[in-house]
């Protein structure tokens, strides 16, 4: 009989919080017995759930009482912020924080309840939208990155051109061919090579660890590693092809390579700007409230 909808979807939790009644959350939520994660998790037709329902029609007694229920529940246990019941999403694309900041104007003390809610990890849609995006960015880093150590790691050890299969007196078996046909360029190869493998390493542990995806400034080395780890590998990758080119071709491919490095150079270091100013125009605008693209548009306009 808990799990019987109305017309409306909602269930016996809904109602209470729609109503207020403390005393049926109370008899649902404190004894054992009925604590429901469905329940609670369950959302009507609007996508809203008891939380949403119970700031929604102003019935503080009860938000006061489920916020901190949800604040008890996350002591001592690692929940993503975005699994979070607070931050669950409704059809207009709210969550609990949202409603909460549009009737502002009716809810005493406000600062106070909405610190209530921050303590509560309450996000608004945005936010939950940005943990999620960093959370499948994270995902897609650590593909590239183990993707980018595979390559070098197979790069270093099977280098362009093979090895010496017998030993001479220039060379001993085993020893790298481009090492011995390319004293100078070999010396780069490694390097580049070198670059790209402890960088990408290096990006792995960064995401294990999560770091990057708390702080800005994490985030910014973060993108600063990869720019150097595929930048390592694109030179990787020409020094290479140099090896194993014929040499009535090295013409043509010496003037490619040349244009190609320095348009690679100049996205790379396009895209590194452009990120260093989005950090730096968030980090103004959190801590000096100034923001600087707003400006640049209204600049623009007037122009």
């Amino acid at each position: 009989m808990c799990a019987t909808l109305n017309g409306d979807d909602r269930n016996q939790l809904h109602l209470a919080a729609m109503k207020g009644d403390v005393c049926v959350l109370t008899v649902f939520l404190e004894d054992k017995t009925y604590w429901n994660h469905e329940l609670l998790k369950a959302k009507d037709s609007g996508g809203s759930t008891i939380f949403h329902l119970a700031v929604k029609h102003k019935k503080f007694e009860a938000m006061e009482f489920l916020v901190k229920k949800v604040e008890a529940e996350l002591k001592g246990k690692n929940i993503q912020k975005q699994a979070n019941q607070l931050n669950t999403i409704n059809e207009c694309g709210y969550t609990t924080l949202d409603i909460l900041e549009e009737i502002k104007a009716d809810v005493p003390k406000f600062e106070n309840v909405k610190e209530m809610f921050r303590k509560a990890n309450a996000l608004k849609a945005s936010e939950v939208n940005q943990v999620d995006w960093l959370s499948k960015k994270r995902d897609a880093l650590m593909v590239v990155a183990l993707l980018i150590a595979t390559m070098a790691f197979q790069a270093g050890m099977s280098p362009p051109g093979g090895f010496w299969q017998e030993n001479s007196a220039d060379h001993r078996a085993g020893e790298a061919v481009m090492a011995f046909n390319y004293p100078d360029s070999y010396p780069l190869f490694l390097r580049a090579n070198t670059i790209g493998f402890v960088a990408s390493v290096s990006t792995i542990l960064f995401l294990v660890t999560g770091w990057p995806f708390k702080k800005k400034f994490l985030m910014w080395i973060l993108v600063l590693i990869m720019w150097l780890t595929v930048t390592s590998m694109a030179f990787t990758y020409a020094f290479s092809i140099t090896v194993i080119t014929p040499k009535e071709d090295m013409g043509p491919l010496g003037d490619t390579i040349f244009i190609t490095v320095i348009a690679w150079c100049s996205v790379m270091a396009l895209l590194l700007v452009a990120h260093t100013i989005r950090l730096l125009n968030q980090w103004l605008k959190i801590s000096q409230q100034i923001d600087v693209w707003t400006g640049m548009k209204k600049f623009q306009i007037n122009v």
